[in-house]
C-alpha cells in the first residue's frame, strides 16, 4: 500500500513539474491559438496588432468579477494601449454569451473568442485547473510577462 502511495504521489509532482515547465518554456511567446468568433469564424494571432502588448482574458460570461476585470482594463488603457482578446471557454452558457455577454465597453479592435475544444489552458501552458478571471500579459515583442487573478495597476 506504502508503494503505492508512494508511486501516486510521484506521478503528481512529475504531472505538475511538467506543466511547470510547459509554462515557463512553452509560454514564452503568444502560442498559436483557434478559436471562433461569436459568428463562428475561425481566428488566431493575425487579429493581433503588431508591436502592441496583448492581454489575454480568459473569462466565464456570467461571472460579475470577469466582466469588472474588463473595467478594469479599459481603465489600464487610460496610460497604455494594447490588444485585448477575450477567451470565453465553451460551456452551457454559450447561449447566454452570445445574448448577454457586455461589449459595449469594448473598443472595435477587441476581440471575444469562443474556445470551442476548451484548449486554452493547455495552448498557453496554464496547466489543468482554471481560474477565473486569468489574464495573461505578453509584450510588444508577443514575449510572456506575467499571468494574474485580477487586472494589474499597471503593465
Amino acid at each position: 500500500m506504502k508503494k503505492i502511495v508512494i508511486g501516486i504521489a510521484l506521478a503528481i509532482l512529475a504531472y505538475l513539474a511538467i506543466h511547470i515547465i510547459l509554462f515557463n518554456i512553452g509560454g514564452s511567446s503568444i502560442p498559436e491559438f483557434k478559436y471562433y468568433s461569436f459568428t463562428g469564424k475561425a481566428t488566431g494571432k493575425e487579429i493581433l496588432a503588431e508591436n502592441k502588448k496583448t492581454i489575454f482574458l480568459y473569462a466565464l460570461p456570467d461571472c460579475d468579477i470577469c466582466t469588472a476585470e474588463i473595467d478594469k482594463l479599459n481603465n489600464l488603457r487610460k496610460n497604455t494601449d494594447f490588444n485585448l482578446v477575450i477567451v470565453l471557454p465553451l460551456n452551457s452558457n454559450f447561449n447566454y454569451a452570445q445574448s448577454h455577454f457586455s461589449t459595449k465597453s469594448l473598443r472595435k479592435n477587441d476581440a471575444i473568442l469562443i474556445d470551442m475544444q476548451n484548449t486554452f489552458l493547455k495552448d498557453f501552458g496554464l496547466g489543468i485547473v482554471a481560474i477565473y478571471p486569468t489574464l495573461v500579459l505578453y509584450d510588444e515583442n508577443r514575449h510572456f510577462v506575467a499571468k494574474y487573478g485580477h487586472t494589474p495597476d499597471k503593465i
